[in-house]
């Protein structure tokens, strides 16, 4: 009996032991008859005093490893990359930096020609006080000369008026009376004579034409006494126009400008300003500068060279933030979180370790040989200056089970 109920115990901690994961703690204990067997419990074997018939069921206690590593093998790369171009085309005049720079942000970087374009610039700006110059003109008080000149051009209005219209003597005016009578009467003569003739037909033709010379000679002379007796009309009106105008520049003076004037004047400002800011967006179209900072990783271009909107003119890496992108197994897939740390050992640096976290991994898997994987990008900690792109190494990721 004895024997038996040793090999009983004995059998069922043979078929345990395999099913156990984590530490297993076991005990000696002995029975009635002094015989020793072994069976594993849960507790602190110190602290547990028992027969053999006290001992409790034999159970396995397991603890499970819920973490796990995946490691992957990758390259460094930057977490920013741009490929820069102008706004605009042109020939580059300027490249201010060299291949393997490290730029700040907002430092120049290439500047196209610009001599037509500053012309413009300044061309705007020019017609801009001008039309400043114009508005502040119309909005200001008129001055004590301002006045007196608009005075000074009605009264010479007025004497440029009283010129024309007495530009006739009483004189001139009597003989031209008398040019007229004197002609009436020779026509009235002639054509007396013409009717109380009986002559032959050469003198009644003869006195004809000396009616009619009789009557040209009347006409002439009244034209001659109306022009007289009327001052030039043109010479007349140009003078009152005159007057009206000088009237009204003095009344204006006065008045100050119109709503309407103002209006125009402010219109024409806001339209200079337009086309300076217009002109001044060209100038900086023409200059290529660091949208951030970082290292000039590529610089295609050459002076004088003829470029397009399209043409890269530079690239630029930022090395503040690195990135090793890495390859994962379709069946790691389910064991990699968004933010689970890592730890990576670069190829170049074989005794460093550098802490990094996942960022990203992509949606979409890349087919090779009948093996899907997932780009995925680990984010390091810190940009260590040893670290450069393209080098290699290998990432262990603590991941979720």
């Amino acid at each position: 009996m004895r024997v038996t109920r040793t090999l009983a115990l004995l059998a069922l901690l043979i078929f345990a032991i395999p099913l156990v994961i984590g530490e297993t703690r076991v005990i000696q204990a002995q029975d009635d008859t002094g015989d020793t067997v072994v069976a594993p419990i849960e507790g602190d074997p110190a602290q547990m005093s028992f027969s053999l018939d006290e001992a409790p069921a034999a159970q396995a206690t397991t603890e499970v490893d819920t973490s796990s590593t995946i490691a992957v093998l990758g390259s460094i790369e930057a977490a920013q990359t741009a490929s820069l171009t102008f706004l605009t085309s042109g020939i580059i005049a300027e490249l201010l930096v060299s291949e393997g720079d490290y730029v700040e942000q907002g430092q120049p970087i290439a500047r196209l020609d610009s001599e037509n374009a500053q012309l413009a610039y300044d061309q705007a700006v020019y017609n801009l006080e001008l039309a400043q110059l114009d508005l502040e003109e119309l909005q200001a008080p008129p001055d004590e000369t301002d006045l007196e000149n608009a005075r000074l051009n009605i009264v010479s209005a007025q004497s440029a008026y009283t010129d024309a219209a007495n530009s006739v003597s009483d004189s001139d005016l009597a003989s031209a009376q008398m040019r007229y009578e004197q002609a009436q009467a020779s026509y009235d003569l002639a054509v007396q004579v013409r009717a109380n003739m009986n002559a032959s037909d050469e003198q009644t033709a003869l006195q004809d034409a000396a009616v009619g010379a009789a009557s040209f000679n009347l006409e002439i002379a009244r034209l001659q006494l109306e022009e007289m007796q009327t001052p030039n009309s043109a010479s007349l009106w140009s003078a009152g126009a005159r007057i009206q105008i000088a009237q009204l520049e003095y009344d204006q003076l006065l008045a100050g400008p119109t709503d309407a004037e103002l209006t125009n004047a402010q219109l024409a400002v806001s339209s200079a300003q337009a086309r300076v800011e217009e002109a001044q967006t060209t100038l900086q179209r023409l200059e290529l500068v660091a949208p951030f900072s970082g290292v000039i990783t590529s610089l295609p271009v050459d002076l004088n060279a003829n470029v397009t909107t399209q043409t890269e003119i530079a690239q630029l890496t930022d090395i503040s933030q690195l990135l090793l992108t890495a390859p994962l197994h379709e069946l790691d897939l389910d064991e990699v979180s968004i933010g689970d740390p890592a730890t990576i050992v670069l190829d170049a640096l074989p005794d460093e370790t550098f802490n990094a976290t996942v960022q990203r991994i992509a949606w979409i898997g890349e087919e090779s040989d009948g093996i899907v994987q997932y780009t995925m990008w680990l984010l390091l900690d810190t940009a260590d200056s040893r670290i450069r792109l393209g080098m290699t190494g290998e990432a262990n990721i603590d991941a979720a089970a």
